[in-house]
C-alpha cells in the first residue's frame, strides 16, 4: 500500500465525521434560530437558501476550476433543478413554520416521515417499486412517529374538551 493510499484512507473517516457534525450543527442552529425568529420563518428560509447557494456555488466553482466539472456538465437543462429547488424551499418554509410551534423532540421524529413521502412520490412519479421489507421498514417508521406524537395530540384534545 502506498503512502498516498494510506493518506486517503485516513482522510475519508475525517470527512465523514465532519459531514455528520455539520448536519447535526445545522439542525441545532436552525432550531435555535427559530426561537427569536418564530414569527419570521420566511426570512429564515430565505437566509438558509442564500447561504446554501453561496456554499454550493463555491464548491461548484472550485470543482470547475479543478476540472472535475466540465462545460458539458454545465450545459444540461436547469429546469428540473429549478423545480427541485422550488419544492425543497417550499418544504423548508413549511418545516420552519411547523418547527417553531412543536416541542423539541417532535421535530426530528416528524422529519423521518420524509422517507415515506419520498417513497410515495417516487412510486407515483418515477414508477419505482419497493420490496416488502422496504415497505415494512417504512411502516415501522410511520408507526413510531405516530406513537411518539399521539400522547401530545391526545393531551391537547383532552385539555380543550375538559
Amino acid at each position: 500500500m502506498t503512502a498516498q493510499a494510506n493518506n486517503n484512507s485516513a482522510v475519508v473517516p475525517i470527512l465523514m465525521a465532519s459531514v455528520v457534525c455539520a448536519a447535526v450543527s445545522n439542525t441545532i442552529v436552525r432550531r435555535i434560530a427559530l426561537v427569536p425568529l418564530k414569527h419570521y420563518p420566511y426570512l429564515l428560509t430565505q437566509m438558509q437558501g442564500l447561504i446554501y447557494a453561496l456554499v454550493y456555488g463555491s464548491i461548484l466553482f472550485h470543482r470547475y476550476r479543478d476540472g472535475a466539472v466540465t462545460v458539458e456538465m454545465l450545459r444540461i437543462s436547469k429546469r428540473p433543478f429549478l423545480w427541485i429547488g422550488f419544492w425543497d424551499s417550499l418544504g423548508d418554509i413549511l418545516g420552519n413554520i411547523g418547527t417553531s410551534h412543536l416541542p423539541g423532540y417532535q421535530t426530528p421524529l416528524l422529519a423521518k416521515l420524509n422517507i415515506i413521502f419520498t417513497a410515495v412520490f417516487s412510486n407515483w412519479i418515477l414508477k419505482r417499486t419497493y420490496s416488502l421489507s422496504q415497505v415494512g421498514a417504512m411502516a415501522v417508521v410511520l408507526c413510531g412517529s405516530v406513537v411518539s406524537i399521539l400522547p401530545s395530540v391526545l393531551g391537547r384534545i383532552l385539555v380543550v374538551e375538559g
